[in-house]
């Protein structure tokens, strides 16, 4: 549990690191857990370059966090519209729309797990 001044501090830092990544910020608490998370919101790119640093803000006040490890593009991000980009396009007319047609996508598929995200 954090004191006021503590918390109001870490409040300073994080606006801080929300202007150096021009992303959006909001610590998520929960009412008598001890669990927190952080919520980043903004452009793919910002996201993902503030989650690099993101840790190091919360080493300052010992309190161990790291990002989750993103796999794969993440949609909406500029390498993942160069990808599409760089797919073979057919264009078709169904019914008087035009439609793009991309080849099939594989399904990814990762570890399986419970609805808490524990492995089963």
């Amino acid at each position: 549990q954090m004191d006021q001044e503590e918390r109001e501090h870490l409040d300073e830092v994080l606006e801080a690191f929300s202007t150096k990544f021009d992303v959006r910020t909001e610590l998520n608490l929960v009412e008598g857990w001890p669990q927190a998370s952080i919520v980043i919101r903004g452009h793919p790119d910002e996201v993902l370059k503030s989650l690099e640093e993101i840790g190091k803000v919360f080493e300052r006040f010992k309190m161990p966090f790291r990002s989750s490890k993103c796999r794969g593009p993440i949609a909406g991000s500029a390498s993942a519209r160069a990808d599409e980009v760089n797919q073979e396009v057919e264009t078709v007319e169904v019914e008087g729309m035009t439609v793009n047609s991309l080849e099939k996508r594989e399904r990814r598929r990762g570890p399986k797990v419970d609805r808490y995200g524990r492995p089963t």
